[in-house]
């Protein structure tokens, strides 16, 4: 079963687990961030704008800039705290786009990575050097209407980027299915693609993507870390795809040094 985050620091920063997972797993998930009813005038909007004949959305930030509702869900505390939690101090807003998924859309997306997917080498990137993806879904979103696909734990993985496209499926592979009003918080190195959608209606998904200004270090700046070594010794191999333990191992500690 999928470890929910909720605890809150009382810092205003992430919490300690929050951080470990995000290390161990590339993303963070927020069930239930946004109120229903801002939830539905967002779908209401998105459903309302002007749809692009590509079914991958609108242009560049067209819908941020229209929707007041979708600025709104942005704005909420724990979306910040969760942001500059991640971002540490100078982020800012590369661009957003609304994706759209029309009804019986039987093409899925290859894996990808959003950060240089288009060069070649993704073999020197360090995950603890990262840019922010934001997916955000106003409506319930089932298996069948073609949610995201993410694999936990690959933003720690060195690869040919041009590689990505021919794999298929992965054991440990998530469908980021569920009720609407949640915000998925991903790594730039996360793998992900979107699926096709089975369903009788259009999907909608919001995302934005953060570049980092400084680079992120002290993300918990004085907290209690006791008990996330052991955490980590419990968890670091968790993903069934993953071979390299020794590798993946020092990675995990590696991202997790300079990061807290």
């Amino acid at each position: 079963m999928e470890t929910r985050v909720n605890q809150k620091s009382a810092t205003g920063m992430l919490t300690p687990k929050e951080l470990a997972k995000w290390v161990l797993d590339g993303y963070l998930e927020l069930p239930h961030l946004v109120p229903q009813s801002l939830n539905e005038q967002v779908h209401k909007d998105a459903k309302d704008s002007p749809q692009d004949a590509k079914w991958t959305g609108l242009e560049l930030d067209l819908f941020w800039d229209s929707s007041e509702a979708v600025r709104e869900v942005h704005k909420l505390p724990e979306f910040q705290r969760i942001l500059n939690g991640l971002m540490g101090a100078d982020h800012t807003k590369n661009h957003s786009w609304l994706h759209i998924t029309p009804a019986g859309q039987e093409v899925s997306q290859t894996w990808h990575v959003d950060q240089d997917k288009s060069q070649v080498q993704l073999i020197d990137n360090k995950p603890w050097k990262y840019d922010l993806l934001t997916l955000y879904f106003p409506h319930d979103v089932p298996r069948e209407m073609g949610p995201t696909l993410i694999l936990p734990g690959s933003h720690l993985r060195s690869v040919s980027g041009r590689d990505l496209s021919r794999y298929r499926n992965f054991r440990g592979q998530k469908h980021l299915s569920g009720p609407g009003g949640r915000i998925i918080f991903t790594h730039s190195l996360a793998w992900h693609c979107a699926q096709p959608n089975h369903s009788d209606t259009a999907r909608y998904m919001f995302k934005i993507r953060y570049d980092r200004g400084k680079m992120q270090t002290g993300l918990l700046g004085d907290q209690d870390i006791s008990g996330i070594d052991d955490y980590f010794r419990k968890n670091t191999f968790r993903h069934p795809w993953i071979d390299e333990v020794d590798t993946n191992a020092g990675r995990v500690q590696e991202t997790w040094n300079n990061l807290r």
